[in-house]
């Protein structure tokens, strides 16, 4: 980002507990040597609260209903999901700025790609000579297991999409879930007539440059949906966990796929049936071509 001049790191990881708790000493040194005069903590819990005391920051700014409040002297009054309201994260985040300004900002996310990235995506399309136009990326991989969805039900919806509309799949090679793209591909795709597309291992910004030459991404609940989002790309996002409410800020381009939330309920195991999938990407083409 252009806006960001440094990044502290923190190391979360817990398994040497010696190096995790000197790793979080030596963040805190870093803060307090920067000398900040207004630190905004967007998390408020876990180790932040400590950071953020121990900073010396002239202003330090975060949410009033948290248990640690006494270490912020500016406060921002939201609370989520009171009344059982559930807002967007981005605008939960957003929020923590109402003490400092009456304006209202644009929750869509963003992302940059090198000029050089752009090119280097673009020469590895040509090698794989297929209209851009015909392609969209399905990406299958999630951090957390009860968001993906079942192979069976991805080799459908492809099935369904190159039979009707002659779209054909760039599958993503997701990085410690590989497996996930190979046994789509060696249990449904390779004796099939569908073509597809099995992507090479790529960055994160590579992954963003070939979805922004696709139609539209499929994809679980997951990192590449919000990237999508920052790239302005349609978005059809398969909600087997969490409430999409969560994630939707307005973007015309995102339709989402889910069964049933009750009223203020953010997680709850969603069964997802193929003619639900189906209709939703019925309702994502049109929305294209309109």
């Amino acid at each position: 980002s252009p806006y960001c001049d440094a990044i502290i790191v923190v190391n979360r990881s817990k398994k040497d507990r010696l190096a995790y708790y000197v790793n979080k000493f030596v963040t805190i040194a870093k803060v307090r040597k920067t000398r900040m005069d207004l630190i905004v903590d967007l998390y408020n819990g876990g180790s932040s609260p400590f950071i953020v005391f121990s900073s010396f920051a002239k202003y330090r700014l975060g949410y009033n209903h948290q248990k640690n409040n006494f270490v912020y002297n500016i406060k921002s009054s939201y609370v989520p999901y009171e009344n059982g309201l559930i807002d967007s994260f981005n605008l939960q985040v957003m929020s923590i700025l109402q003490p400092l300004t009456n304006k209202t900002f644009p929750l869509k996310p963003l992302f940059s790609i090198l000029d050089t990235t752009e090119q280097s995506v673009k020469s590895y399309i040509d090698t794989l000579d297929v209209d851009m136009q015909s392609v969209y990326v399905i990406n299958l991989g999630s951090g957390g297991e009860e968001k993906l969805l079942e192979n069976a039900l991805y080799f459908q919806t492809i099935e369904y999409i190159y039979e009707k509309y002659n779209f054909i799949p760039a599958i993503v090679r997701n990085p410690s879930q590989e497996y996930l793209q190979e046994s789509l591909i060696n249990a449904y795709l390779k004796d099939s007539k569908v073509p597809y597309i099995a992507l090479k291992a790529l960055s994160l910004e590579e992954v963003g440059a070939f979805i922004k030459q696709s139609r539209f991404i499929l994809t679980p609940d997951t990192g590449l949906m919000h990237l999508a989002f920052a790239l302005e790309s349609y978005v059809l996002a398969i909600f087997t966990y969490t409430n999409p409410k969560l994630v939707d800020f307005g973007n015309e381009k995102f339709i989402s796929i889910f069964e049933k939330f009750e009223e203020g309920v953010l997680h709850a195991k969603q069964t997802i049936s193929f003619e639900l999938i189906r209709d939703k990407v019925d309702a994502l083409v049109r929305k294209m071509q309109s």
